[in-house]
This record gives C-alpha cells, sequence and structure tokens, in this order.
C-alpha cells in the first residue's frame, strides 16, 4: 500500500478500466484507510546535477612548491574536518572569519567517513547562505575519499 500511496499522492498512479490483480491496492487503501485519499505535502525529489565547483587533488610536490602555490593568496579559504575518537565523532569547518567556526558533535556511530562529508556538506550549506555570487571559495579538506566520492 505504501507504493500506491506514494505513486498516487505523487500523481504517477495510473489506472484504467476495470481494477484487477495489483490496481485494486488502491480500492483496498481507499476503503481501510480513507485518509490516504485527502491531498498530502508530499514533495517529489528533483536533482541537479549541474556542478558549480571544481575539484583538485594536488600532489605533494604542487603543495610544496612555493613558486606557484596551490590556494592563491588572497583568495578565500576554508577548512573541513572529520574525526573520531572514543567518545565520538564530529565534524568541524574553519571559516576563516566569514562565517562562525564550527565543530559539530555526531555522536557514536557515525564513521570518520560520514564526518568528513556531512563536513564538507554543511561547510558548502553555509557558504551559501552568505553573500559570495561569482566569488572564487576554496574548501580545502584532508579526505581525498570525500572529495572523490
Amino acid at each position: 500500500m505504501g507504493t500506491c500511496y506514494r505513486l498516487s499522492s505523487t500523481g504517477n498512479w495510473q489506472s484504467r478500466g476495470e481494477h484487477i490483480y495489483h490496481t485494486r491496492i488502491w480500492n483496498v487503501m481507499e476503503a481501510e484507510v480513507p485518509i490516504t485519499t485527502m491531498c498530502g505535502d508530499n514533495m517529489v525529489p528533483q536533482f541537479f546535477f549541474d556542478h558549480q565547483f571544481k575539484t583538485m587533488i594536488p600532489t605533494r610536490d604542487e603543495w610544496e612548491d612555493a613558486d606557484a602555490p596551490v590556494v592563491p593568496e588572497g583568495t578565500i579559504t576554508v577548512y573541513t574536518d572529520g574525526s573520531n575518537e572514543p567518545r565520538g565523532t564530529g565534524a568541524g569547518n574553519f571559516f576563516n572569519g566569514l562565517s562562525t567556526d564550527l565543530s559539530i558533535p555526531l555522536g557514536t556511530r557515525a564513521s570518520v567517513f560520514q564526518a568528513e562529508t556531512y563536513a564538507i556538506m554543511k561547510c558548502a550549506t553555509v557558504l551559501q547562505t552568505l553573500d559570495l555570487t561569482n566569488t572564487c571559495v576554496y574548501i580545502c579538506s584532508d579526505s581525498q575519499a570525500a572529495i572523490t566520492a
């Protein structure tokens, strides 16, 4: 019935003619759970794959080359990190004065990878609330796995 309700509430349930076989689910649902025929606030997910960012993973030599720095001087740079210790897992963001730095506890069940990816996501979310239109911002993370995921 869950799938029938989801399809119906998003306008994707199609029935033609007599309700037989699996299309009878709608009739059963309507009779046994009348509230399912009411309008709901279900939202259809929308995915946007137009990336407004570029990922760079410099080599150690590129980091150590003082003549051509990886992060150009004077650019906005923020840092993210995730960590795990016996007391729990956490994510953090250092905004370099742009916003309030964040230290986010994630409990004892989150992995370091989850903490790293959450830190990057939270950083991007905060940066979107700032007036940085057409501004290049470098988000630095020490997790290649999170960056390439």
